[in-house]
């Protein structure tokens, strides 16, 4: 069964919208609305190792086993239909792949791949080519588990309907390649592409992705994930959520986020190191009218942006807040909600020959740093949502900051000694004589072109 072929080449930078096919065109998402309606179920013990095992009709284990031209189903819960395990190289041609049947246990099948449609496990080798896979009642796609395991998939249609029934998923160090791929999630909290824990490192190309459910985002990074020449569309999710110390990128793709933010980067505490995430010649459209382009919380996160459009209707470019993101990833919960899992966030954005709009907001303790370089081009202001945070703002002799309201800065930082890269618009700039990144500016004011000037804040 060939499937199709998808040619997706963007522009350099992407500055209209992509109007392309993906599954759902071909299998209505309101066709499965029962199914998509299902809450996702965690509230159950966590238990770190696998209690249920992993079976299927189709198993192969120790050895080498090609199917091709055919159909491979199965209907029952806690079930794969083909499972590739214990160093079997497995090849998956021109073939469709239909799952029925739920699972019992979410930690199960977020941690071990139990209930996904096609597994590779334990130094697992599985390579598909022209593959239609379909998925209903909360199966995931294709799941990549252990070290040493790798999924290479090429020309591959996935839909799925349920909860937490992510296209493309990867955990305990398992590994994804996948290059022209279309995916639909319908179902809460079932991301495209996602990582679980242990790590699992996920690289896409040429592809197509749309979610419609709560928490179901373009990707969920958990490990690594790199995506390159991607459209990707989630409807009532940020386009990515990452967690702890997470690596991710896009590269050449074009992303829009319909909840929360573009790009929420969380963790519960900041001992799981820096969080890094890239944006390279993409646009990412926010629609919430509320959210920011970028959020973090409870994290120490770095988000790079080069050459890249940031598109919001809130006008919010980066928030930093004490609070972090709730079970069903519906909104954010700040201390009330779970003080056990609030802490607060250290995020910086690094900006290169990029031109971006929206405002800086701290809260409750956070730090926010925006570094301006390469002749990038920023309108905006910063501001404290509530309590005390910090706020930094860098420029280099390139850049431009189009000010438009009084903002208060612990550090500012210029290469042009006279800030004639600063048109103020009539506000002005305060800083914080007494932090050592200031001490340059020597306690001095300067008068910026447009009527402002740059001053220390008055000492009470």
């Amino acid at each position: 069964m060939k499937v199709f072929l998808l040619l997706l080449q963007l522009a350099p930078l992407i500055s209209g919208s992509i109007v392309i096919n993906e599954p759902s065109d071909i299998i209505p998402e309101q066709q499965w609305s029962s199914d998509n309606a299902i809450k996702a179920d965690y509230d159950i013990p966590v238990i770190y190792y696998q209690t249920i095992a992993n079976i299927a009709p189709y198993i192969v284990a120790h050895q080498r086993k090609t199917f091709q031209n055919a159909v491979l189903k199965d209907n029952s819960n806690d079930t794969s239909v083909l499972i590739a395990a214990n160093g079997s190289v497995v090849h998956v041609i021109d073939t469709e792949v239909i799952k029925f049947g739920y699972s019992s246990d979410l930690i199960q099948a977020s941690f071990f791949g139990t209930n996904a449609a096609v597994l590779a496990a334990n130094h697992s080798q599985l390579y598909l080519s022209d593959v239609n896979i379909t998925t209903h009642n909360g199966a995931a796609n294709i799941y990549a588990y252990g070290t040493d395991t790798v999924v290479d998939a090429e020309n591959i249609w996935l839909y799925s309907s349920g909860p937490t029934a992510h296209g493309l998923y990867a955990s305990g160090n398992g590994t994804i390649n996948a290059r022209n791929v279309q995916v639909f999630s319908g179902g809460n909290r079932c991301s495209a592409f996602s990582g679980d824990n242990p790590a699992g490192y996920i690289y896409i190309r040429d592809s197509v992705a749309r979610t419609a459910g709560i928490g179901s985002a373009v990707g969920f990074v958990l490990g690594e994930m790199n995506l390159t020449n991607v459209v990707g569309s989630a409807e009532r999710s940020p386009a990515f959520f990452t967690i702890g110390g997470a690596v991710g990128s896009c590269t050449n793709c074009e992303l829009t986020a319909g909840l929360l933010a573009g790009l929420v980067i969380f963790g519960l505490d900041k001992s799981s190191g820096v969080n890094y995430f890239s944006l390279d010649h993409t646009k990412l459209t926010i629609t919430d009218e509320t959210a920011p382009a970028l959020w973090f919380g409870g994290v120490v996160g770095e988000v790079y942006v080069r050459h890249t459009e940031l598109v919001t209707s809130s006008g919010i470019l980066a928030v930093a807040n004490y609070s972090t993101i709730t079970q069903e990833f519906n909104f954010y919960a700040g201390y009330y909600d779970d003080p056990s899992a609030v802490n607060t966030a250290d995020g910086r954005v690094f900006v290169e020959d990029s031109t971006l709009t929206g405002d800086l907001v701290a809260f409750n303790g956070s730090t926010l740093g925006l570094h301006l370089t390469d002749n990038s081009f920023w309108t905006g202001k910063g501001y404290i949502g509530y309590g005390s945070a910090d706020l930094g703002v860098v420029l280099d002799a390139s850049s431009v900051w189009n000010l438009t309201g009084d903002t208060a800065l612990l550090n500012l930082t210029n290469a042009v000694t006279t800030f004639s890269n600063i048109r103020s618009n009539g506000f002005s700039i305060t800083y914080n004589a007494s932090a050592p990144a200031n001490r340059p500016l020597r306690s001095r004011t300067f008068k910026l072109e447009g009527g402002g000037t740059v001053s220390p804040m008055s000492r009470k």
